[in-house]
């Protein structure tokens, strides 16, 4: 079961008691994007072969990095960008040592693209100099996550690193119905396998209810209730990506019309539950 797709109770329940996610998750995005955010345990970040990702309040999975915001000086002499703390991109060696001597909670995670990071120079467990925004400090890359890199997608020497690209390449959004893809992380766009259960916790998340007309499909008539999804992406299984729908609503999306010759459009339309719902819906108008 992918871990990117067990938010459908959680996000309905929030919702329930007031709170726009859509704008918690666009806050903490943003502050991810200008600046960083601060790891308190190990399960603030998905770590994947192809990436390092964090899962916002509304389902999408934004593509980060994790770095070790301060240091400590032991002169006067402040050091080369070179010499400060490495970023990482994969859960290299580094990563997997940090975590088994329990330090893995010293890094931030940020997903800014310019190669600059928020930092902190301590001397004499003070502030002696801070890197931020615009000016903030320019890393360097992880020499392990480099080489993985390297042996993933630039094996022929076509695909230079580039942190701007690397960090487009993965992002999953509800806001807009697209789903981005570049060739270093090609998805093909084909149902997983996990899809029936995924499509039956949502459902049952909201209810059993078409999210556009408003009837209830629950018992024997939950076949005629589907899940589609916004970007005709059938792989991007985000929350925010799928809206429930009965089968005659769905037949009316974009490009969706071949469900009215499905057996099941009719059967739905000429049941006495559907006829009950529609007259009971028509004299309420």
């Amino acid at each position: 079961m992918s871990v990117f797709t067990r938010f459908e109770e959680l996000v309905e329940a929030v919702k329930q008691l007031g709170v726009n996610v859509v704008a918690v998750s666009n806050k903490e995005l943003h502050k991810l994007t200008v600046e960083s955010l601060e790891v308190k345990d190990d399960d603030d970040f998905i770590r994947r072969p192809r990436g390092i990702y964090r899962v916002l309040p509304d389902g999408r999975v934004v593509k980060v990095v994790l770095y070790i915001s301060q240091k400590r000086l032991t002169s006067a002499e402040i050091p080369a960008f070179a010499d400060f703390h490495k970023y990482h991109l994969f859960n290299c060696r580094a990563l997997e040592h940090m975590k088994r001597i329990g330090r893995d909670d010293r890094y931030r995670i940020a997903s800014r693209n310019d190669g600059r990071f928020d930092y902190t120079l301590l001397r004499h467990n003070r502030v002696y100099k801070t890197y931020l925004g615009e000016g903030g400090a320019r890393l360097v890359l992880c020499g392990n996550c480099l080489k993985i890199y390297d042996e993933t997608y630039n094996r022929y020497g076509r695909k230079p690193f580039d942190l701007a690209e690397f960090l487009k390449g993965e992002q999953f959004t509800g806001l807009s119905p697209r789903h981005y893809r570049y060739d270093m992380d090609d998805v093909l766009n084909v149902y997983g396998g996990d899809w029936p259960d995924i499509a039956t916790r949502i459902k049952r998340a909201r209810d059993w209810r078409c999210e556009e007309c408003g009837i209830v499909l629950a018992g024997d008539l939950k076949r005629f209730l589907h899940a589609h999804h916004l970007d005709g992406q059938v792989h991007n299984n985000v929350v925010a990506n799928i809206k429930v729908l009965c089968i005659r609503c769905h037949a009316d999306q974009p490009l969706h019309d071949h469900i009215r010759a499905h057996p099941d459009y009719l059967e739905l339309l000429d049941s006495n539950e559907f006829r009950d719902w529609d007259r009971r819906a028509r004299s309420s108008k």
